[in-house]
């Protein structure tokens, strides 16, 4: 299995470890994760599927943590933190920014358990809820 990193600033490079990775996920700076896109992606085989995204958002100092398991956008999943407080946070993904409801942002150390797990076998941990992308209460678009 081969793991490829893309990085805020849009570098690439494959990871023969994740070490490297735990200081940025377990300590979130702003400098580094509002860099960019704003979001990090752990490709598994050249990113054909699964990919895991992670997104950070500074005010509530948790992840968006998203897996594409299969090619269809149908089967995205997101980490759910089902103590969160009702509302929305913003984060960037792709450059631009996105409100995403509160439960969907996880603390960084389970965000860093869930970046292990992937790591190693390419699927998802089991330690966090996950919800469809499709059942997430995003807020209502403005007009």
């Amino acid at each position: 299995m081969t793991v490829t990193l893309r990085e805020p600033n849009g570098t690439s490079s494959v990871l023969d470890n994740i070490e490297g990775l735990k200081e940025k996920v377990l300590h979130p700076a702003s400098a580094y994760w509002g860099s960019g896109s704003g979001d990090l992606g752990i490709y598994v085989d050249g990113g054909e599927n699964p990919i895991l995204i992670l997104a950070f958002s500074e005010k509530a100092k948790g992840f968006f943590v998203q897996l594409y398991p299969k090619p269809g956008p149908e089967d995205w999943m997101v980490a759910i933190n089902p103590d969160a407080a009702k509302g929305h946070q913003e984060v960037y993904i792709g450059g631009e920014p996105m409100a995403i409801p509160e439960d969907a942002l996880i603390a960084p150390s389970f965000t860093w358990e869930t970046v292990q797990y992937f790591f190693k076998t390419g699927e998802q941990w089991n330690g966090v809820p996950w919800r469809s992308y499709w059942d997430l209460d995003w807020p209502e678009p403005e007009e």
